[in-house]
């Protein structure tokens, strides 16, 4: 069975909580894993560092080129990220092949160039983490009266999940329903695991934003 929790909600206000998971997350006889998202970069093109690379390098590994580079470095815990590397001059663009695993929203990572002879690198920042999740609330009074919860990733094991005043305004006074966070197994199976659920309890809100002067 999957996780039981409550959450309670005020009416025209941000609500938003954190989920905090072991490595690994079991629910009855499944385990889904290291909480690790896809992720992407805040500008998939970067100016260089340390020189520009060897554009004669890069020039005769075409038509292939540099396919599937590991990172250099990295500031965080991750590992195993793959990029295709595409050089213009004193620019470096990335285009990820393989997310990895365990990196976190803010983490740099550092290519270097792969010509034997130069020390230039390529920083690329984490920007979201993309995982194969979605949370929503339904009432029970209506199925009309549903909506999706926005996840961010704030590390490899944690989850902020949040739904905004203007989405907890919309709910109806007497609102009560259920919440639960669904899974996509990974690897992609076709089946999918409810890790966490509960009941969501309304406060509505009395007194209006108009009210004040």
């Amino acid at each position: 069975m999957p996780e039981y929790q409550n959450i309670e909600l005020k009416q025209g206000e941000t609500f938003s909580m954190n989920l905090n998971f072991a490595t690994e997350v079991a629910a009855g006889t499944y385990s889904v894993g290291t909480i690790d998202g896809a992720l992407t970069f805040d500008d998939d093109e970067v100016a260089s560092s340390d020189g520009n690379w060897d554009a004669s390098a890069y020039a005769a590994s075409l038509p292939t080129g540099y396919v599937n580079q590991e990172q250099h470095t990295s500031t965080g815990s991750g590992t195993g990220i793959k990029c295709t590397i595409v050089v213009d001059g004193a620019n470096v663009s990335a285009t990820i092949t393989s997310p990895g695993n365990n990196y976190a929203v803010g983490d740099d990572i550092v290519f270097k160039d792969p010509a034997s002879e130069s020390q230039a690198k390529a920083t690329f920042d984490v920007a979201t983490l993309i995982n194969e999740y979605a949370a929503a609330v339904r009432s029970t009074h209506s199925s009309a009266e549903t909506d999706k919860f926005v996840l961010t990733w704030i590390s490899a094991n944690e989850i902020k999940m949040a739904l905004s005043d203007e989405k907890t305004r919309d709910l109806s006074d007497t609102f009560t329903g259920y919440w639960d966070l669904l899974h996509k197994d990974y690897p992609a199976s076709g089946d999918y695991s409810r890790i966490l659920q509960g009941e969501v309890f309304l406060y509505p809100q009395i007194t209006l934003r108009t009210d004040i002067a």
